[in-house]
């Protein structure tokens, strides 16, 4: 970290919603691969999973009662072994879960490698165009859009597995114009006179 508090080389690349459109459209154009794509970028857009975390969720990790999952082992810098944390799921997450199919004996979820997700989510952005769009990006963009969603550091980090405010800012990218389309809420008041 320098002086300013800056990390070098810090990602700031959030997708724009029609470049996801373009990468979920060239998924539908290109059905040779069985990974559901879309699926993961729509649950990573909002969940904001560790691409390894999202391919190591089981069926029995799954609660759909109160909407979570159990991710196993997640990251942590002192203890990742044993390190299972329930991790609420976002938006439409729980139904993009839903309709993976089951069966063959697998127990994951999703039942692919983050490597052949980032394959496929390269050679979409490739196709499309779209530079320097990574599907780590995603992660980004979750942090950010519960940011602007009013959403508080704890509950953040509750998503997002942080433990360090320092690590999570890291991954909070946000947009000036949506802060001013916020701002728009809270009305300048002046003081009375005493």
């Amino acid at each position: 970290m320098d002086f300013r508090g800056h990390y070098p080389g810090k990602r700031e690349r959030r997708p724009t919603a029609d470049e996801i459109a373009r990468i979920m459209a060239w998924d539908r154009e290109h059905p040779q691969s069985t990974l559901p794509l879309s699926d993961v970028i729509e649950i990573n857009g909002q969940s904001g999973f560790r691409r390894g975390e999202i391919f190591r969720i089981e069926w029995r990790d799954l609660d759909e009662v109160n909407r979570m999952v159990l991710v196993r082992d997640r990251k942590d810098p002192r203890n990742k072994a044993g390190n299972h944390k329930w991790v609420p799921l976002i938006g439409t997450s729980l139904d993009v879960i839903k309709r993976q199919p089951r069966g063959d004996g697998e127990p994951r979820i999703f039942p692919f490698s983050p490597q052949t997700a980032s394959k496929y989510f390269k050679m979409a952005c490739d196709s499309e165009g779209i530079h320097d769009l990574r599907l780590h990006d995603l992660r980004h963009e979750a942090t950010s859009a519960l940011f602007e969603a009013g959403w508080g550091i704890a509950e953040v980090a509750g998503v997002t597995g942080h433990k360090d405010w320092r690590h999570l800012k890291r991954y909070m990218n946000l947009q000036p114009a949506d802060l001013a389309e916020k701002g728009k809420l809270l009305p300048f008041r002046k003081r009375s006179a005493a």
